[in-house]
Parts: structure tokens; C-alpha cells; sequence
């Protein structure tokens, strides 16, 4: 018996050895976004610009942009978006075919010191507007702060800190655990909520290496949320969300992937490197409830 098990481990335990890993410390981005909600309502497009370094070389899983699911290497990383929006109905803060442009910029950085993760950010926004009735011309600085600490190579625990000028100060809490199968097999848990915990943000994803050039991944989320927002007539409840989603790897470059969630929303996307540094990435999203939404984008990747 023994060995009839053994006769089954030994395809999958060379497929795993046989997996070719890449390194990288740098990762570039440019992002197209375009999203339409209800019936010509709302129409906006936005352009990204992301890079990210890390101050040592990450190992993917086999596929080119697939690693560890807790990451344990410092970094820094800047980004830039610039959005439009056209609005094309009335509400308190704006008329009828309002259009409102912004300009967002992001510095920010993560650095393990020892078992302990202090991490800092800055974001600036500015928007105008036209047509509009309130804040039609304004500026948000940011800041965030983070203090973690690796109490395990697979259990990382977070508190965050955003302070935005005129809001109050906001505390979050981030919970992520790795269970490690195999040399690349693995299950992560995640969990995430606020300083009040009147919600509770669920997650876990499996990676597989179905073969040397073949993976899958299955993932899910649910979040419970309990959030009351006060009215003069009352309070706004918010009702619960899950998703799920599946992806597929034909090989290390190329990939689909398909996620739903019970708000009746879904999406597919599919990835492909041309080479190990080089990728291009499109993706549709919709949902149909109330007023329908529909989402697409393309993002170019370099990585080095």
C-alpha cells in the first residue's frame, strides 16, 4: 500500500521540484481604466502610473507574477493617477453634466526591521469641478502609518493609521496567516477590520501547482458588516458581501481568471507575459444590480 501511494506522489513531487522560479525586485505599471454606470449617468476614465522596488529579489511561484502570500521584503513605492468623471445627473453637490477631473499622487514604503513592519505613506488629491455646487475646487493631503510584527514566517498581524486633514482619524487591523503545503502549494488567510469592529473582512486563497507549467487558484471573501450610517430619519444599514474567484495558468505567462459575488456581479480577465519581464493584462467587471455598472481596463507590467 506504501508504495502504490508513493507511485502517486512521485509525478506530483517532480512536477513541484521541476517548476522554474524567477526573481524580481521592481515592478512598473501603467493602468486605463474606463467605468459607465446606469444608462450614460456616470461616465469616467483614469490613467495610472505605479512602480514599486523592493531592497531584495522576490521569487515567483513558477508563474511570472505569482509569490509568497506574505510578503517579508522592505520596500518603497510611488504611483500617479489622473481621472475624469462626467455626471449626468443632479445631486446636492453638483447639476446636471458635472465634470470633474482629479490628480492623485502616492509615496509610500514598508520596512522589516527584525520581526517588526513599520510602514508610512503620503497621498495628495486635488479635483475641480464644473457645474458643480460644493467643493467644486479642493485639495486632500493624507497620511498613513503602519506598525506590524511577523510573529511567524506565516502569521503577520497590522495596525494602520489614516489621518486625513478635516476627518477624523481612522484605525485599521490587518490579520494574515500562510499555510504552507508544499514547496509552492499553499492556503493564506486574511482578515481585516476597524477600530469600532462593526465589520469583519473574511478572505482566504489556495494556490496549486497542477503540474510544471499548469497552476490554479481558488479564492473567497465575505465580509460582515455591521457599519450604521446615521440620517435624520433614521440609520442606512449595509447588507453582507461575499465573492468568489477562480484562476487558471496554461503556463507561467498566460493566464484567465473569473470571479462572482452575490451583490450579482462578475468579471474575467486574462494576463499574458510576452517574456518573463514583460506582461499585458485586460479586464471586465459589471454589476447588475440597481443601475447597471460596467468596467474595463488594460495594464502594462514591467518587471525587473
Amino acid at each position: 500500500m506504501r508504495l502504490i501511494n508513493l507511485a502517486f506522489l512521485i509525478p506530483a513531487i517532480l512536477s513541484v521540484s521541476s517548476v522554474k522560479a524567477e526573481t524580481y525586485q521592481s515592478f512598473s505599471t501603467i493602468g486605463y481604466f474606463e467605468n459607465e454606470y446606469g444608462d450614460n449617468l456616470t461616465n469616467s476614465d483614469s490613467i495610472l502610473l505605479a512602480t514599486q522596488y523592493y531592497f531584495d529579489k522576490r521569487m515567483s511561484l513558477g508563474p511570472f507574477n505569482e509569490f509568497n502570500y506574505i510578503n517579508t521584503i522592505s520596500s518603497v513605492s510611488v504611483s500617479y493617477a489622473k481621472s475624469n468623471y462626467e455626471t449626468n445627473f443632479p445631486s446636492k453637490y453638483q447639476i446636471t453634466n458635472s465634470k470633474t477631473k482629479t490628480d492623485n499622487f502616492t509615496i509610500g514604503g514598508e520596512w522589516f526591521v527584525g520581526d517588526f513592519l513599520v510602514g508610512a505613506g503620503y497621498s495628495y488629491n486635488h479635483w475641480e469641478s464644473e457645474n458643480c455646487v460644493l467643493l467644486c475646487d479642493n485639495d486632500l493631503d493624507t497620511y498613513r502609518m503602519t506598525l506590524g510584527y511577523l510573529i511567524s514566517d506565516n502569521l503577520l498581524v497590522k495596525v494602520n493609521t489614516v489621518v486625513a486633514a478635516d476627518y477624523d482619524t481612522r484605525y485599521t487591523f490587518d490579520v494574515n496567516y500562510n499555510l504552507q503545503l508544499n514547496q509552492l502549494d499553499y492556503v493564506g488567510f486574511g482578515y481585516n477590520s476597524n477600530e469600532d469592529f462593526d465589520y469583519h473582512h473574511l478572505s482566504a486563497r489556495y494556490f496549486m501547482a497542477l503540474s510544471s507549467e499548469s497552476f490554479l487558484t481558488l479564492g473567497g471573501s465575505y465580509l460582515i458588516n455591521n457599519v450604521k450610517i446615521e440620517t435624520g430619519s433614521g440609520s442606512i444599514d449595509f447588507d453582507d458581501v461575499w465573492g468568489a474567484n477562480i484562476g487558471y495558468y496554461f503556463n507561467q505567462a498566460t493566464s484567465i481568471s473569473a470571479n462572482y459575488g452575490n451583490d450579482d456581479s462578475y468579471g474575467l480577465s486574462a494576463n499574458h507575459f510576452f517574456n518573463k519581464n514583460y506582461s499585458l493584462g485586460i479586464n471586465y467587471h459589471t454589476i447588475r444590480t440597481g443601475e447597471d455598472s460596467n468596467s474595463i481596463s488594460a495594464t502594462f507590467m514591467a518587471q525587473f
